[in-house]
C-alpha cells in the first residue's frame, strides 16, 4: 500500500487546510483569487509532487496596485499600495480638466491589479 503525505496549505492557497497525497502522485494547487505566485507573478497555479520528502510549497502573495502617477493633479487617499476594492479619487489641479469631461475620477484597485 502506498503511503500518503500530509500537505499543509495556507489561506492564500485555494484548497482545504490539509491535503493528503499518495506517494508517487502529484497535485495541482492554485493561489486564492487575488493572489499570484511570489516567484512568478504571471502564474497562480503550481504542482506539488509527493516523493516522500517534505514538499516545498510556493508562496502566494496578494495582488496589489501601486500609487497612480498623476501629472497636473492629485489623488487620495495617499498610499504607496492599494488592495482589492480600494477606491482612488483623482482630481485635476486648478486650470486642468479631464478629457472629455470635467470633475473628479474614481478608479478601483481590482484582483487583477
Amino acid at each position: 500500500e502506498l503511503e500518503s503525505q500530509k500537505i499543509e496549505v495556507k489561506d492564500e492557497i485555494d484548497a482545504p487546510e490539509n491535503i493528503f497525497v499518495q506517494h508517487g502522485h502529484s497535485i495541482e494547487l492554485t493561489c486564492t483569487i487575488g493572489y499570484v505566485l511570489a516567484a512568478n507573478s504571471s502564474q497562480s497555479a503550481f504542482v506539488i509532487h509527493c516523493d516522500g520528502k517534505l514538499p516545498e510549497i510556493p508562496k502566494c502573495e496578494e495582488i496589489t496596485c501601486k500609487s497612480p502617477r498623476i501629472s497636473n493633479g492629485t489623488f487620495r487617499p495617499q498610499r504607496t499600495i492599494y488592495h482589492d476594492e480600494d477606491l482612488i479619487r483623482i482630481q485635476c489641479d486648478s486650470g486642468f480638466t479631464f478629457e472629455p469631461d470635467n470633475g473628479e475620477k474614481v478608479v478601483e484597485c481590482t484582483k487583477n491589479g
